[in-house]
């Protein structure tokens, strides 16, 4: 990982299911209001790795989004719409290489 899966809005919660019930993967669902995707990004985008910390205020960068990530992500599974891919595309290009992307054109 980690794997990157886009998919409509409709069908976000059937693919974390299933990613559920056929893997023993850790799956986050990229979505909601823009406290639930912060705290998504502050807790499970990264892993630190050692002598590297997260800083006490996060300055945010032009969209937004925290600056100063290190490290790979928590998550082997990121569900996310197509409309959330577009409007944070700063934080999915910070993971420096996604394994597989899946894209659900339903």
């Amino acid at each position: 990982g980690p794997f990157l899966i886009v998919a409509p809005l409709s069908t976000l919660p059937h693919w974390k299911r299933e990613v559920a019930a056929w893997a023993r993967l850790h799956a986050v669902l990229f979505h909601g209001n823009k406290a639930a995707r912060d705290a998504l990004v502050r807790f499970e985008w990264a892993v630190p790795p050692p002598g590297c910390r997260w800083p006490s205020h996060e300055p945010t960068g032009k969209q937004g989004a925290p600056l100063g990530w290190c490290g790979t992500p928590r998550f082997d599974v990121c569900i996310t719409s197509y409309e959330m891919l577009v409007a944070c595309a700063e934080i999915f290009r910070s993971v420096e290489r996604w394994a597989y992307v899946v894209v659900d054109e339903a």
